[in-house]
């Protein structure tokens, strides 16, 4: 992954440090939910461990991290990246179900977070429950992997256009949320928690926030 962005790169861009928050903004909303809901560690290690115990760290291993994967799209859903997505430019005039017609040349796009904080498609959309994914049944928990896209979870778009790369960044942030549950303890520095989102136009960025990291014995 590195090595792609460092080839395509150029200026600026190339620095070590605007290389990494490419890769680690979405991680950080994670450790972020992470270090202020404690209650969630334990069990996440006791699935990273029994996966790992059988298959090692590799990637059949990290399929069966259902509570991992579920712990990451809820804070996708909770925090996400973008207020606005899927944005389309009309080539040609175009009329919805409703009757609105929007005239060729418009940029159209979806309204990202206030679809995932709607109560119409999510209990209580303004609580970070870390398993709500794996609290379904078994067919409808597969609907609702990370890397699933539909009309009420848009952060990695939808439809025929949605990432193509989405089956590698999730299996890069559950390996790496894995490592990190069952090698520390984390938690804000005192008096912290998470730190109010940063807005850059449409655009959604971690705020900074101080976090302690505990080598487990």
């Amino acid at each position: 992954m590195l090595m792609w962005l460092m080839d395509t790169a150029v200026g600026e861009e190339r620095s070590v440090t605007n290389l990494a928050r490419r890769m680690l903004i979405t991680f950080t909303y994670a450790l972020y939910d992470l270090a202020a809901n404690s209650q969630y560690l334990q069990p996440l290690r006791e699935e990273v461990e029994a996966a790992v115990a059988a298959d090692g760290w590799t990637k059949a291993a990290v399929s069966k991290m259902h509570r991992v994967d579920s712990f990451l799209r809820e804070s996708q859903r909770m925090h996400g990246l973008q207020i606005a997505g899927l944005r389309r430019l009309a080539l040609k005039p175009f009329t919805f179900s409703n009757g609105v017609t929007i005239p060729a040349g418009t940029l159209v796009s979806c309204s990202t977070r206030s679809t995932h904080h709607d109560g119409v498609y999510y209990d209580h959309p303004d609580v970070f429950d870390a398993f709500r994914f794996t609290e379904l049944s078994k067919d409808e928990e597969k609907k609702h992997q990370m890397v699933s896209v539909s009309a009420d979870y848009l952060a990695f778009g939808n439809g025929v256009h949605a990432c193509p790369g989405r089956f590698f960044a999730a299996y890069e942030l559950k390996a790496m949320l894995a490592h990190v549950v069952v090698s520390y303890d984390v938690k804000f520095e005192d008096g912290q928690g998470i730190p109010s989102d940063q807005f850059v136009a449409d655009s959604c960025i971690p705020g900074t926030a101080d976090i302690w990291f505990r080598q487990r014995r």
